[in-house]
């Protein structure tokens, strides 16, 4: 099971909050990355470009000279967003009724603006054997410049990162959506692009055994997830959260 640092205050508003470590070290050159672990490890690449391009912001329009065109803003970044950013859908595809909260992260920078929320669960299978789940519903608001150019960037980053990745545009979703897929039991990433902000959802599930009884005569094979059913309800989801965070 994943376990992230939990953040429970956010009593200052400008309080920058930095994210938990991204996740477990990469193997030896030449081992081949665990299945479960290899969007944790593409993830990271994002993570340090987004730095990187906030960097940039503050080159092209320090903090006392605003940009001369802003992006149109839809949305909010409330301090209690991981409260109000559910997934019921994913729930229902899981089978999993309940969720457990492992972190969340929220900065204010007046560039950039970014939350994120972890939840992970565990569905139990056969005897021996069990699922992991973890869910990362992550925000960018991008307060300076258009997000659209990093969009595409970090997009086609992750795609690059994944062992036989595709990618699928996802309509009616947002200014544009892009479903991101690796090998079959990995996960899935849902990217949104809409009214200024960057909307994430990552889906991992890892299958685990108790090998002292893998010989056992009631051990039986744990089935695989049903993606297509997980991946519309990720979509379901994603467009709660962009209801839950958006403006009046």
């Amino acid at each position: 099971m994943i376990s992230e640092p939990e953040i429970t205050s956010y009593d200052d508003p400008h309080a920058s909050y930095p994210l938990p470590e991204s996740g477990p070290a990469a193997p030896p050159e030449g081992t081949p990355a665990p299945r479960g672990r290899r969007l944790a490890w593409a993830l990271t690449g994002a993570v340090t470009v987004s730095a990187l391009w906030v960097a940039g912001l503050y080159v092209l329009h320090p903090p006392h000279e605003p940009a001369a065109e802003r992006p149109r803003m839809d949305y909010a970044l409330p301090s209690d967003m991981c409260d109000r950013v559910h997934v019921p859908a994913l729930g229902q595809a899981t089978r999993i009724a309940d969720w457990s909260e492992t972190g969340r992260t929220r900065t204010t920078d007046p560039a950039l603006r970014t939350g994120v929320c972890w939840r992970d669960s565990d569905h139990a299978g056969a005897r021996g054997q069990w699922r992991s789940w973890n869910v990362r519903a992550s925000v960018e608001l991008h307060h300076r410049t258009d997000p659209e150019p990093e969009f595409e960037a970090r997009s086609a980053e992750l795609q690059d990162s994944l062992e036989t990745p595709r990618q699928e545009e996802v309509p009616g979703l947002g200014q544009r959506a892009l479903m991101l897929t690796t090998s079959a039991t990995d996960g899935r990433i849902l990217r949104v692009l809409d009214g200024g902000g960057v909307f994430q959802l990552v889906v991992t599930t890892t299958a685990n055994t108790d090998y002292s009884l893998e010989n056992s005569p009631d051990a039986a094979e744990l089935p695989e997830p049903d993606w297509t059913e997980v991946q519309s309800a990720m979509i379901e989801d994603a467009r709660g959260m962009l209801a839950a965070l958006r403006t009046p």
